[in-house]
């Protein structure tokens, strides 16, 4: 995500918050350490520390310890978690990640999303299928 979208910064005020619920919705059932997130969201570990610390207090992402790490990952049951998937995925969800994948291949006029993922049945191991 490159730019926040505007309607998400309206309703969440960190650029990192909706980085790192971006990241979460886009890959519900898998589990991410403080660390790998900063790799992988390209954020400092003091931005990415406080809103992880932020969203567990409110059960969003739930920690687990393995060692000496936590691993977070998101609460599927939280009470607003279908209605906040649907908003990021509406937002600057999986369509922009596949556009911007397909950009670069010549010749593709549309695209349709179907499926699990479509459905909003996906689960951390469904494929995203896509024509």
């Amino acid at each position: 995500m490159n730019k926040s979208n505007p309607i998400l910064k309206a309703l969440f005020s960190s650029e990192t918050r909706i980085k790192v619920l971006s990241h979460f919705f886009l890959h519900p059932g898998e589990g991410f350490y403080l660390r790998q997130l900063e790799k992988l969201l390209g954020k400092p570990v003091g931005q990415l520390s406080r809103e992880l610390l932020n969203l567990e207090k409110v059960q969003l992402l739930i920690p687990s310890i393995a060692g000496n790490q936590k691993r977070y990952s998101i609460n599927r049951d939280f009470p607003l978690y279908n209605e906040l998937r649907k908003i990021f995925l509406k937002t600057i969800g999986i369509g922009d990640i596949i556009r911007k994948s397909l950009s670069k291949l010549k010749k593709v006029e549309l695209v349709f999303i179907y499926g699990s993922f479509a459905k909003g049945e996906e689960y951390n191991r469904s494929d995203i299928d896509i024509m």
